[in-house]
């Protein structure tokens, strides 16, 4: 594993929220923060509202991008792990159990009734984000090591497999 990917596996393991870009049928983008957990196998899910904006986007259109960016550093020297994917809403039973106790856990908390309670009403679903494709950032420099400008490097996706909140 290169450098790229080992940073990458870090920020996704360190960093609590994503940001989804989402765009609806006719293409007007959105995009939302949301504290998020991930699979092994670099899924991606959250909680939200089927209402929000970006809930009915993916409805309309499963295409996202997700940044997972950390800001926590000084100017300029910011990282991020960018993934192209496509996200639903979940259905099956099994599936948003383990998601909730990964969320759960991600946040130290126990899963409690209003969790329940709000999923069973429609005033939450979980979605999942499936991962295709991942980058992460550096820089070009010249050949005397000065800054050139912010590059995005491709890394695979399977770098960000094995990293599991529950």
């Amino acid at each position: 594993m290169n450098k790229h990917e080992s940073r990458a596996r870090e920020i996704v393991q360190r960093l609590l929220y994503l940001t989804v870009a989402t765009a609806s049928g006719q293409g007007q983008p959105w995009n939302s923060p949301v504290y998020a957990a991930y699979d092994e196998h670099s899924n991606f899910y959250w909680s939200s509202s089927p209402e929000a904006q970006h809930s009915r986007n993916i409805r309309e259109n499963d295409k996202v991008f997700l940044v997972i960016y950390d800001s926590t550093v000084p100017e300029g020297k910011g990282e991020a792990v960018y993934v192209e994917a496509t996200a639903a809403a979940l259905e099956d039973p099994a599936e948003i159990g383990q998601a909730k106790l990964g969320l759960a856990r991600r946040a130290s908390k126990p899963i409690n009734s209003e969790t329940d309670r709000l999923l069973a009403i429609g005033a939450q679903c979980i979605y999942r984000a499936r991962s295709k494709r991942a980058w992460t950032n550096s820089f070009e420099s010249d050949d005397k090591g000065r800054y050139v400008r912010d590059i995005r490097i491709e890394i695979p996706v399977d770098c960000l497999k094995g990293l599991v909140t529950w």
